[in-house]
Parts: structure tokens; C-alpha cells; sequence
């Protein structure tokens, strides 16, 4: 990656850094929820499209799944930069 002068910069730039943060951070939350059970998260408009879908323990199954990409992809980000 080049700065504005042309100089290369690290690899471990802070956007990618936060980028990683954030997508395990949101990876353990998905999953917390889907291990949870929760009312709430799964009450939600965006949710319940799933949860219709797979049925409750379905769209458990996927958050869990998804969560776990999540982190799997943050941290491939933060090995891979």
C-alpha cells in the first residue's frame, strides 16, 4: 500500500487492524446470541426472515456459522496482512 508521498506503508495498517477487531467482535456477538437463545435477536425483523426459513434451532445453526466465519475471516485478515 503507498501513502500520500509514495512511501510503501506497513501491511498492519490501522484500517485493516480495526477491520479485523471488528469482524471477530461481531463474530463472538452472533455467536453469544445463537448460543443464547436470544429473544430479542432472534425477534428481530432481519432475523426472523431466518428464523421462518430454518425454523429456530436452524437459524441457530446458521448464526453459529456465521459468527464463526466471521472470525475465521478476521482473523485470516490479520495473519494474511
Amino acid at each position: 500500500m503507498l501513502s500520500g508521498t509514495g512511501a510503501p506503508t506497513p501491511a498492519h495498517s490501522g484500517g485493516s487492524m480495526y477491520a479485523t477487531f471488528y469482524a471477530c467482535l461481531v463474530g463472538l456477538f452472533v455467536i453469544a446470541a445463537a448460543a443464547g437463545n436470544w429473544n430479542w435477536y432472534f425477534e428481530h425483523p432481519k432475523a426472523r426472515y431466518f428464523v421462518n426459513r430454518f425454523g429456530r434451532q436452524g437459524a441457530r445453526v446458521f448464526y453459529l456459522g456465521m459468527g464463526s466465519v466471521l472470525i475465521l475471516l478476521g482473523w485470516l485478515c490479520q495473519v494474511l496482512s
